[in-house]
C-alpha cells in the first residue's frame, strides 16, 4: 500500500524525495562526459599542415601536430582538474565543488578557441620542440597551409559540454 493507504505503489516507484534508480549513475556520466572529451581531444591532432602547390620546399605531404605538443598539455591538465572537482562535488553533493569545475573548464575553452582561431600555434610549438629557429619556422609556415585538426574540435565540444554540465548539475545539486 502507498503511504496514503488507498492505492498500492506502482512498481519501480520511488518514495517522495528519493532518486530514481540509475539516476546518480546517469548524472555522474553526464558530468564526466565533457572533461573526458576535453582530455581525449587534448591528445589528438590539433593542427594539420598541408603543402601549398608548387612550393617545392617544406613538407611534401600532410602532417599533423598533436595537441599535447602545444597548448593541449594545458587543456589536458585543466580537464583533469575539472573532472576531479565535478566528480567529488557530485559524490559529496556539494554544489560549490561542481560549480568550481567551471573555472578550469572556462580556461580550457579559451585555450581551445585560441587554437581554433590560430591553428599554427601547435605546428609552431611542434617545430620549436625540434630546436628550429623562429625565423626558419616562419618561413616554413609561409609555405604551407595550416588548418585546425580534429582533436581541437573534440576538445572544443568537450569544453562546452563540461561548462554546460557543470552549470546544470551545480543547479541540480544545490536544490
Amino acid at each position: 500500500m502507498s503511504s496514503y493507504g488507498q492505492y498500492p505503489a506502482a512498481p519501480g516507484a520511488t518514495p517522495t524525495g528519493g532518486a530514481a534508480p540509475g539516476s546518480a549513475r546517469t548524472t555522474l556520466l553526464l558530468g564526466v562526459a565533457g572533461p573526458l572529451l576535453l582530455l581525449l581531444g587534448s591528445l589528438l591532432a590539433w593542427s594539420t599542415v598541408e603543402p601549398l602547390d608548387g612550393g617545392g620546399f617544406g613538407p611534401t605531404e600532410s602532417e599533423s601536430s598533436s595537441g599535447i605538443n602545444g597548448d593541449g598539455l594545458w587543456t589536458l591538465l585543466l580537464a583533469l582538474a575539472a573532472g576531479a572537482l565535478l566528480v567529488v562535488g557530485l559524490l559529496r553533493a556539494k554544489a560549490v565543488l561542481v560549480l568550481a569545475s567551471l573555472a578550469p573548464s572556462a580556461i580550457a575553452l579559451l585555450v581551445v578557441i585560441l587554437n581554433v582561431v590560430s591553428p599554427d600555434r601547435t605546428a609552431r610549438a611542434d617545430l620549436e620542440g625540434e630546436d628550429i629557429p623562429s625565423e626558419a619556422i616562419d618561413e616554413v609556415l609561409d609555405l604551407v597551409e595550416v588548418s585546425a585538426g580534429f582533436g581541437v574540435w573534440i576538445a572544443l565540444v568537450g569544453a562546452l559540454l563540461a561548462i554546460g554540465s557543470a552549470v546544470f548539475l551545480g543547479r541540480k545539486t544545490a536544490s
